[in-house]
């Protein structure tokens, strides 16, 4: 019997769809610094604010809890703050958490290792507060 292939949480057409909502509204950002020669940083960084909770809620409503959402966010704003907003940062971001997402394999170590440590950590801060 030939053996499966795990199903993946997030699928080929949504992945495209999402990441093609996202590069779009990276490339208009990038158009409206051009245009203005730097002026529009108040606009985009409106549109980073609102793209970044979509993305948010997004990658929660997905799947990508604890580990997986804490290591994404903080890449898309280094990646943004980095370049000034030029590069595709979170379209970087949100293409690695939804790798991330579908290969849980690869990440359930890095996830129970997180767990222990906050478990560990919280069991110190309570006995601190006692």
């Amino acid at each position: 019997m030939p053996e499966e292939s795990p199903q993946k949480i997030i699928g080929l057409p949504e992945t495209v769809l999402v990441l093609m909502i996202v590069g779009i509204e990276e490339l208009f950002e990038a158009f409206i610094l051009v245009i203005t020669l730097g002026a529009g940083i108040i606009i985009t960084e409106i549109m980073n604010a609102a793209m970044a909770a979509l993305i948010e809620m997004y990658m929660l409503l997905r799947g990508g809890k604890g580990v997986k959402k804490l290591i994404v966010t903080p890449v898309c704003a280094m990646i943004d703050a980095a370049t000034g907003g030029f590069a595709p940062g979170k379209f970087i971001g949100l293409a690695m958490g939804i790798w991330m997402i579908n290969r849980p394999e690869k990440f359930g170590a890095l996830e129970s290792v997180a767990s222990t440590k906050k478990m560990a950590t919280g069991s110190v801060a309570g006995a601190v507060r006692t």
